[in-house]
C-alpha cells in the first residue's frame, strides 16, 4: 500500500486524492475498512447465527504450516465470524479489505488483477490456519475505491442476498442491488471522508489560556 509523501510532525498535507486514498498516518483508511467490516456484519447478523466481530483464532498447538507468509500469531484475528453461512455446521470466517485500485503501485496492473492478488495474500496467511485448526471457511472480501469487488467477495454477497430474498419474499435480483447499493454509499462515504477530512488535530486549550482569553474580551 502506497504512504502519503508528506507528514511533518503532527500535520498531515495532503498533495493529491491518491495519497489521501492510501496513506496510514491519520486513520481514515483505517475508518475506511470497519465502516465496510460493520456494514457487513450487520448483513451477517440477519441470516446467520454466531455473529461476531473481529473474533480471535484458536491457539495453535505446535501445528505446522506449508506456506511460510501463513500467520502463527496467537493474538490473530479476522475480521467476521458467521455459523451456517455456506453450509450448515460449518463456521465461515471473512476478511475485509478496501484498497486504492489507482495508487502508483496498482495503475500498471488491470484491477480484476489487483483483486485477485489481494485475495490471494489473505488466503496465504490465513487460509490453511482456518481449514486445518478452525474447521472452518475463509473467504476474503476485497473491495477498490472505484467500486469494484474482487471474485470471491461478489460471490459471498449473493449468499445473504438469496438467503434476504427467502426471509422477505422479495425478487433476487433486487435484493442484491440493494446490498451492493449500500456498500457502494458506504464506500463513497469513506472515500470522502479520506479525501475532505481534516488532517491537523485537534488541541485543547489549557484552562488558565482559556480563562485569560475570557478577560480579554
Amino acid at each position: 500500500m502506497c504512504t502519503c509523501p508528506i507528514y511533518q510532525g503532527s500535520v498531515f498535507v495532503v498533495i493529491s486524492i491518491p495519497s489521501a486514498l492510501s496513506c496510514k498516518k491519520v486513520g481514515f483508511v483505517a475508518q475506511r475498512h470497519d465502516g465496510v467490516r460493520n456494514l457487513l456484519t450487520s448483513f451477517l447478523g440477519k441470516v446467520c447465527n454466531n455473529v461476531e466481530v473481529k473474533p480471535q483464532l484458536q491457539t495453535l498447538d505446535n501445528e505446522r504450516f506449508n506456506l511460510r507468509s501463513a500467520v502463527t500469531s496467537p493474538e490473530t484475528r479476522l475480521d467476521m465470524k458467521a455459523g451456517g453461512f455456506w453450509s450448515r455446521g460449518v463456521t465461515a470466517l471473512f476478511d475485509v479489505r478496501v484498497m486504492h485500485v489507482n495508487s502508483k503501485c496498482n495503475q500498471e496492473k488491470a484491477t480484476s488483477t489487483n483483486f485477485k492478488e489481494q485475495e490471494e495474500e489473505k488466503k496465504q496467511k490465513y487460509q490453511q490456519r482456518v481449514l486445518d485448526v478452525e474447521m472452518g471457511s475463509l473467504t476474503p472480501r476485497v473491495f477498490g475505491t472505484n467500486g469494484g469487488m474482487g471474485a470471491d467477495c461478489n460471490c459471498s454477497l449473493k449468499r445473504p442476498a438469496e438467503k434476504f430474498s427467502e426471509k422477505n419474499e422479495e425478487p433476487y435480483h433486487i435484493t442484491i442491488t440493494w446490498i451492493r447499493t449500500l456498500l457502494s454509499f458506504e464506500v463513497l462515504t469513506s472515500i470522502h471522508t479520506c479525501v475532505r477530512g481534516s488532517r491537523t488535530p485537534f488541541h485543547k486549550i489549557p484552562q488558565e489560556d482559556f480563562i485569560d482569553d475570557c478577560r480579554l474580551i
